[in-house]
């Protein structure tokens, strides 16, 4: 996501949206499918027939934990900040909705913490209404 802005700068705020949706339901499925998957392993497994059959099973269920544990956080976190973009991308002269052209970027201030640990990966852009010519921060 750090490069958030050279994205919407090179194929524009609803093309740059719309891939940000579709690569975090794309980790949505890939978490429940490993949950399906976890499942499986455990009923196919039949634990305690012997140690080696129980450690692999156990190893299984470890490393598609992790993995499902890692793609549902990575979906909220993609989701969360096309959701944030999204949410201040309307013109506040005309309210058109994404249409602006990226000026330039710079550090973006987190006051209320809404961000957490992803203040840092989406610089603050200013930005300029392709209809009106107002700028605003996004």
């Amino acid at each position: 996501m750090s490069n958030a802005a050279d994205a919407i700068r090179a194929r524009g705020f609803r093309k740059w949206y719309e891939a940000r949706l579709i690569e975090a339901h794309v980790h949505l499925v890939t978490a429940f499918l490993c949950l399906i998957a976890v499942l499986a392993v455990i009923e196919m497994g039949g634990l305690f027939r012997n140690v080696e059959r129980t450690l692999f099973v156990l190893a299984c269920v470890a490393f598609l934990g992790a993995a499902g544990a890692w793609n549902w956080r990575r979906y909220f976190r993609v989701i969360g900040m096309a959701q944030y973009l999204s949410a201040r991308s309307d013109c506040p002269a005309c309210g058109a909705y994404a249409r602006f052209e990226v000026l330039y970027t710079g550090p973006r201030e987190d006051r209320d913490g809404a961000l957490g640990d992803d203040a840092a990966l989406l610089p603050a852009m200013q930005v300029r209404c392709r209809k009106c010519g107002a700028e605003w921060r996004l």
